[in-house]
Parts: C-alpha cells; structure tokens; sequence
C-alpha cells in the first residue's frame, strides 16, 4: 500500500485515536506507520476533551454545532466529533439531515438542484442522492437533469467496445443508430463498425450448443458475476435455457494460503468491511478467517441496537443472519442476539438450524408454509430459471439455485407446481417486486423484474417506437424500479 493509501485506512478505521490507542488496537498497522515514518498522522493525545464530562460535551454540541449531522461536525471539528464518538455520545447528533420534499415547491427542488448538484447526469445524481432523485422523479421534474454527452474522440478502441459491450449488447446496426447516433457515428469513425451485427442477435434462436460455443469463444474464463456486468442480455439468455452451469464459480483454495496472504487478500479486497458484510459478502472468506483465528483484522462497527425498532431489529436478522438458529447467532452476534432477547424477539430465530430444501417433499412443504415463496412462484412461475434465482436470493442458504431448477424439474411436481401459474400484469409485477426488493443482494431480483417489466412495456410502445419515444420510455421505467429499489 502507498504511504496515501496507509493514511487514508487510519482516517477510514482508527480517525481520532491516538497513538498508545492505536497500538494496542492493531499492533501490525502501528508497526507498518512507524516503519513508514507516519506516526505523526496520530495525535500523541486526547487534548482538553479529555477531561470534559459527558454532560459538558453535549452542552458544547449544542452551544457551537446545533442541528449539524455527523459528517458536518466531523468537517468542521475532527477532534471533537472523535471525542464524542469516544465516549459513545454520537446519538445526540443527526445521522442525516432531513428534508421533506412534500412541502417544498417545483422552483424550490429545482433550486436545489442548481444549488447543490448542478451538472450531475441521472446516474450520478441517483447515486449519490437516491431520496431527491425520486422526489423528482414523482414530481415529472426529472427533465431539469442533462444526459451527459461523452467525448468519444478521447476512448481508445478497446474503451468504445466495452461500451458497447455493457449497454448496448446485441443490438443490431439501425437499433443503435436510433439509441445512440452520436455513439454509433464514432464507431463508424474509427472502423469499429464491424463489431455490431446487422441485425440483431436473437438469443432465442440459437441452440443450446451454438449458445455455448458463444460463450466459449468471447466469454472463456469469465466468472458468474463477471460475465453478467460484460453482456447482462447473454447472461439471461443461459439463465433462461438453464446453462447457467456452464459458467464456472470462481473460487478460491484458502487452504494453500498463508495467514499473511489472507491477510492482504482481506486488505486488497475488503479493506474496512465490517464481520456481518464481510459475510455476506463472501462467506467462504469469512469462514477460513474466522478458522484461522484471524477475524480480530476486521473492524468491528458497533451498532446502536437501542435506537433500532422492532421491525428493524428483524429486518436486520433477515439481512445479515436469516435462517441461523438461536446457538449459532450467539456465537456470530452475541450484543445483537441479546438485543432480541431483551426485546422479546427471540421467537422469530429458529431454535434449530433451518434444514436445507434437496427432497420434492420438502419443497412442498416449503412452498404451502412460506408466503414469500408461494409469492415468487405466482409472480415469476413459467421461467424456472427467474424463480431459481430469486429463491437462492431470498431463501439464502435453505435452498440452491441448482436444486430449485431440479425440483422444479421433477415430473411429480408438474401438476403441483401448475397450480400456481396464473395471467400477470405489470401491476402485480411491481407489487411482488416491491416486497422481494428488499431481500435482494448484487441486484439478481431488480433485474429480473426490470427485464420482465421491460418486455410488457415494449409491447405498448409498438414495433417502431421514436428515439424519443424510446428513450421517454426508458426514463419512466428506470425511475420506476429506483422507486421499487
């Protein structure tokens, strides 16, 4: 790591502590700092917060920083938001500042676009304001936001291919001349023309070989996630014919690793993720630390358990720990698990470690007990690939996404399994993509629901929308599915 990268994981893990503190709390980084001759970043002391009272703290927030969040005070006064956070005293200052939308005016938004975001494009505004991109959104003020032109003259070949590559996929020639006619004139310019097929490519009529040879030939290697960030329609196309198993999962031999090699592979990849979004994350690492006796390099972010209601207590279950029993969650969470004891919210946590679903009559069982399940199947039944993906997201760890596909597949299930399939409108596809979003993890379930609303979408638009049409009709369904998200 780079002396800047250094500094930036003290700031990041360690802001405010001092010297002697940061010793005792990660020896090894304090030994890399010293070596490095960057020790002077940590403070020798606590200086005069030291030996204020809580109470005298608190008046001090109020006498100088009211009504400031964290990260305004933080800007303004380091070494003061470090001594709150010292003395556990952050919740008397505002996580976010907040804003009622409701009550403020058209001219007032669009103000505060000017103000605040003046130049972001959609995306970027999205990202890093999702609550006033939707405000917008619902107000049909979204228009006030430019798509931002790109200088094509500035991307090398290699650039303008994998643009194509990831939002232009299998378009032919005439389809991407109306999408992106700026896009498609430097292509042109460049010679590049040739990468973009006449027509169209359709999935659907190639044959499971020809769809597997494609793969071998442009795609050879690529990982899962990997290949579904480079071409998302291809990837569909293999989910769709169940050949998804050709894709391999990459893993890793964590047994032929030294501590040290772990060690650095949690600081390249994972540098400050907490233990429960570490194993979310990736499971398989965090299991091979926790072996080795190596968790104590991942921070531990305290959360306020306190300040948390019921609902979100049990939503944070689901997120983090869904389907462990009451001995295991102990073990991985012990001041979470006493949180929900004290609330009385025990009851929700299995006593026993719910089984894994592998048999067809535990996959009946399954599906007349859970609501969700029986939801996924109404929804999204006719595709046995959608509703594969979407249990193994929402059913983590109780039931595969390859033993969904064979049960679904069983022969003494067919007439069972039929019995939910019934007509679906897009209304009851946003409503059942409303509950499960919230389950969902790398966006498995919004892209499944996007693509699906996409389809019923398109039939409105006809078979030659406009340019503009096309792109009005993208706006609306992209605000639809944030507002879902």
């Amino acid at each position: 790591m780079s002396d800047d990268q250094l500094k930036q994981h003290y700031i990041d893990n360690y802001d405010g502590l001092t010297t002697s503190e940061l010793q005792k709390r990660d020896d090894c980084f304090y030994a890399v700092l010293q070596r490095r001759g960057l020790l002077k970043i940590t403070p020798k002391t606590q200086g005069k917060w030291q030996s204020m009272s809580d109470d005298e703290l608190k008046q001090m927030y109020i006498d100088n920083y009211n009504g400031l969040t964290r990260s305004a005070v933080r800007k303004k006064d380091r070494n003061f938001f470090n001594a709150l956070k010292r003395r556990d005293l952050l919740e008397i200052v505002p996580a976010k500042e907040h804003i009622d939308w409701q009550s403020m005016s058209d001219d007032e938004l669009k103000q505060m676009y000017i103000d605040n975001y003046n130049g972001l494009s959609r995306t970027e505004l999205y990202k890093k304001d999702n609550r006033f991109y939707d405000a917008l959104l619902r107000r049909g003020l979204i228009g006030i936001i430019p798509n931002k032109l790109r200088d094509w003259h500035s991307m090398s070949d290699d650039q303008l291919k994998k643009h194509y590559r990831d939002n232009y996929s299998g378009l032919s020639r005439n389809e991407l001349m109306g999408a992106d006619h700026g896009f498609y004139n430097a292509l042109k310019k460049k010679g590049l023309i040739k990468i973009i097929p006449k027509k169209r490519v359709s999935w659907q009529s190639m044959s499971d070989d020809e769809l597997k040879q494609h793969y071998i030939d442009n795609y050879r290697g690529l990982g899962r996630n990997e290949l579904r960030e480079k071409d998302q329609r291809f990837y569909a196309a293999l989910q769709k014919r169940g050949l998804i198993e050709i894709i391999p999962r990459k893993q890793r031999d964590w047994q032929s690793m030294s501590d040290d090699e772990l060690k650095q592979h949690y600081t390249d990849n994972y540098n400050g993720l907490s233990k429960s979004k570490l194993v979310r994350t990736d499971n398989g690492f965090y299991d091979i630390l926790l072996r080795r006796g190596l968790i104590k390099i991942i921070p531990n972010k305290l959360r306020n358990w306190q300040s948390m209601s019921d609902d979100e207590l049990k939503q944070y279950y689901n997120d983090n720990y869904n389907g462990l029993s009451r001995s295991d969650l102990v073990k991985k969470d012990q001041s979470f698990y006493k949180t929900l004891r004290e609330r009385g919210l025990l009851e929700t946590i299995p006593l026993k470690r719910q089984l894994k679903i592998t048999t067809s009559k535990a996959f009946a069982d399954f599906i007349e007990t859970e609501k969700d399940a029986k939801l996924i199947l109404e929804r999204f039944g006719g595709d046995d690939a959608d509703v594969a993906d979407i249990m193994a997201v929402v059913y983590e760890g109780r039931i595969s996404r390859d033993d969904a596909m064979l049960l679904m597949q069983d022969p003494s299930l067919r007439d069972y399994l039929g019995r939910f399939q019934r007509p679906m409108g897009i209304g009851d596809l946003f409503e059942a993509g409303e509950r499960l979003l919230a389950y969902d993890k790398n966006n498995v379930i919004r892209d499944i629901v996007y693509r699906r609303a996409l389809e019923y979408r398109s039939e409105q638009l006809g078979p030659k929308p406009t340019r503009e049409q096309r792109e009005r009709f993208l706006d609306e369904l992209e605000g639809e599915i944030a507002v879902l998200s």
